[in-house]
């Protein structure tokens, strides 16, 4: 495993992912292009991962950028991407976050890294994502029997988290506008109005 820096035994690498391959149905168009201020969404979500500290960021979308990660097995929610993603990363671990969470913050991503004990998947509680996923050979067998299974319960989220005996963290105190996801134009609606 590697480790940032020598002071802290709590600073891994890690890659950021931005998932990005939804249909966005309920939205109407492509939430990935939205515009946040005078940037795309998921540049947007890209740079809230680099703030908090990524060694680089992929995006979960072929096209989108010279990082863009394709599914294998497409259709199979956020596990598609990352599946996808562990067959490339070069990190002790991933932290996952959708591309429609633009009020997230780069200190709710620290956070995860500081609790993580190089082993064990890490997120808030009552919420999928954001993610922090150990990258090892546990979890690589974990998610490739998910994501072939013919059950499509098995492509939860949750039910990889239980799986893995993963760490729960108690949700921050803005956590109902920090994580609101805009799955529609009314939501999107909202969050630009919570923009900073």
């Amino acid at each position: 495993m590697t480790v940032l820096t020598s002071q802290s035994t709590s600073s891994w690498a890690w890659t950021g992912v931005v998932l990005a391959s939804g249909q966005s149905s309920r939205m109407g168009e492509d939430k990935a292009m939205l515009l946040w201020g005078e940037k795309p969404l998921y540049q947007h979500m890209g740079e809230t991962l680099k703030a908090a500290g990524a060694d680089n960021v992929l995006v979960n979308r072929p096209g989108l950028s010279s990082n863009s990660i394709v599914d294998i097995y497409p259709g199979r929610g956020p596990l598609s991407g990352i599946h996808a993603v562990l067959k490339v990363c070069q990190t002790p671990a991933l932290i996952i976050i959708p591309v429609d969470m633009p009020l997230l913050r780069p200190e709710h991503l620290t956070k995860l890294v500081c609790e993580f004990d190089g082993c064990r998947p890490v997120q808030y509680q009552n919420y999928s994502l954001p993610l922090l996923l150990p990258v090892n050979k546990e979890v690589l067998q974990a998610v490739e029997v998910a994501i072939t299974s013919d059950n499509r319960r098995d492509y939860a989220l949750w039910r990889l988290f239980e799986k893995l005996g993963g760490v729960s963290l108690p949700k921050p105190d803005n956590h109902q506008d920090c994580f609101s996801n805009t799955n529609t134009p009314e939501e999107w609606k909202a969050c630009l109005n919570g923009e900073n």
